[in-house]
């Protein structure tokens, strides 16, 4: 009397069960890609004021806006966002009135 049996997984189909896996995860990666580039057009977009280009850049590179004009972000946000320094000098101020409430 055997105290196993052979274990058949051709009746389970295995190879479809990874090919669909494989195949939903291309999709979800393709999803990914273009919520990604929709987002990296949106910040540098002119349809766009500067506060909404300035969080769709702080949320696709999950930093924050600096406090400081200075900072050496501002002018990478300024150039990525298709802003003038000036304009991101005018959100900084902006938030800095509204934690001054």
């Amino acid at each position: 009397m055997a105290l196993y049996r052979r274990f058949d997984d051709t009746g389970l189909g295995v190879t479809e069960i990874v090919a669909d896996h494989r195949q939903a995860m291309e999709r979800a990666e393709h999803e990914r890609a273009a919520v990604r580039l929709r987002a990296l057009e949106a910040q540098s977009s002119a349809g766009n004021d500067p506060q909404v280009r300035i969080t769709t850049w702080e949320r696709l590179h999950a930093l924050s806006l600096p406090r400081t004009p200075e900072h050496t972000l501002v002018k990478v946000i300024a150039t990525q966002t298709h802003l003038t320094l000036d304009q991101v000098h005018l959100e900084q101020q902006r938030r800095a009135s509204l934690v001054a409430k």
